[in-house]
């Protein structure tokens, strides 16, 4: 591709073809690089709305692909670009969640902690593995408010509205 390439219509469509191509298969980065390396930039330019979502998706796409690696490495792309991006939350929550079923529980925390602080559909899990993850370490000290929070969450039928 060439800058030329992509001044026509059928340019533009390709480069937009292989841009989802890219991100099907969860390498958005790569998509980006060749933009950058070919100075494509001005015709492959997105709102800041569409790269959010797209950098999303690329994730996604590489969970469904079952790629744990490319994942974790997907989301900290985004959470670097975006950190308070539409999908951060939950990419956060994904990220956790590979991380704690790979043993990686420490790390896992730093994730649940920070969902832990607010509320959306994934706090009160947040919760109670911050509260487990701290008590299976024995730091029974930081575990307790976890505990406690989780109660109050539970009791509170209005948290879930």
């Amino acid at each position: 591709f060439s800058s030329h390439d992509t001044e026509s219509d059928e340019g533009r469509q390709a480069l937009s073809l292989l841009r989802d191509v890219y991100i099907e298969m969860g390498d958005k980065g790569s998509f980006d690089a060749l933009v950058k390396e070919n100075k494509l930039g001005r015709l492959a330019r997105l709102d800041l709305s569409e790269e959010d979502s797209l950098t999303y998706e690329s994730a996604m796409n590489a969970l469904r692909q079952k790629d744990t690696a490319k994942t974790i490495q997907n989301i900290q792309s985004y959470l670097e670009q975006y950190p308070e991006g539409l999908f951060a939350i939950s990419l956060r929550f994904q990220r956790a969640e590979i991380l704690f079923k790979q043993g990686k529980k420490e790390q896992a925390l730093e994730d649940y902690i920070y969902l832990a602080e607010v509320q959306h559909q994934y706090t009160e899990r947040s919760i109670r593995q911050s509260a487990s993850i701290h008590f299976t370490a024995k730091r029974f000290d930081k575990a307790l408010p976890y505990y406690r929070k989780a109660e109050k969450v539970a009791s509170n039928p209005e948290f879930y509205q």
